[in-house]
């Protein structure tokens, strides 16, 4: 346990009597108050009694430091993992802690992970740093220079590092950094990202599903001539997903893949009865 870390988790105990996000219930104020005074074992009873997540995540940080109970890191994890499940940010970052430092369970990387990335999507910035630290951990020699030139704002190298996370080369598998480093380039222009970032947010593959903005990547990349997402572009208007439903504006679409030899699009206009022009 280092001393940073023990540092977070303090803050996060104290920090949620400032917390605006929910009315003031009678058993989490009071369980505030007794924690602020060091009356641990009224804490204790209060937040059971209270039962909210961020009362048993309390809990779990009550059993982890050894307040008012005798410490048992292991109970500790039980609380983070009951708050932890109902979507509580600052106990998902606990438990995927607890995970990683092998802190009353068995040290798991791979459950660290998957728990830092729920706490991080919420926003939780710990979570964050701590996954950006486990990817620089488990990188490869290759998937290091592509990160350097990466960070450095370098198209190719956001594209190349987005496929490498996607198919786990050099690196630990992880969708959603890939996604994260596909958007990058296709913020600055690149085809080929963008109907990546579009068919994986068009299909749910590893991020949260949006078909709207999947359509739109994958516009863009249509736009510049990528066949491939002219081709998806069209099938998505022939199902209105992500846009309205557009038979003519299909066709349009279709028709440019297949003009560059897509299979996929020539065989979509066969079966529409449809010719090529």
């Amino acid at each position: 346990m280092t001393r940073r870390t023990m540092a977070v988790l303090a803050f996060v105990l104290l920090a949620l009597c400032v917390m605006p996000a929910m009315p003031a219930r009678a058993d989490f104020e009071s369980a505030e108050k007794a924690y602020r005074e060091r009356d641990f074992a009224f804490a204790l009873q209060e937040y059971k009694a209270d039962g909210s997540p961020p009362s048993l995540n309390n809990i779990g940080l009550l059993y982890f430091k050894g307040e008012g109970v005798q410490q048992d890191k292991r109970e500790a994890a039980r609380w983070f993992r009951k708050a932890a499940e109902q979507g509580y940010a600052d106990a998902q970052y606990n438990l995927g802690f607890m995970y990683e430092q092998g802190e009353g369970v068995d040290q798991d990387l791979d459950e660290a992970v998957l728990w830092y990335k729920k706490a991080a999507v919420q926003g939780n910035a710990e979570a964050q740093s701590s996954l950006e630290l486990i990817h620089r951990q488990t990188e490869g020699i290759k998937a290091r220079w592509y990160r350097k030139d990466a960070e450095k704002g370098h198209l190719r190298a956001q594209y190349g590092l987005g496929e490498m996370y996607y198919s786990g080369q050099d690196v630990r598998q992880d969708k959603l950094e890939a996604a994260r480093w596909f958007r990058k380039a296709a913020v600055q222009g690149d085809a080929q990202a963008s109907y990546r970032l579009g068919m994986m947010l068009a299909s749910g593959d590893g991020i949260g599903k949006d078909e709207y903005e999947g359509a739109e990547w994958l516009r863009r990349a249509a736009e510049k001539g990528n066949a491939d997402a002219e081709y998806q572009l069209g099938k998505c208007y022939l199902k209105g997903a992500g846009v309205r439903y557009d038979k003519a504006e299909a066709l349009v679409w279709l028709r440019k893949a297949a003009e560059s030899g897509h299979a996929g699009a020539k065989e979509t206009l066969k079966l529409l009865g449809e010719s090529i022009r």
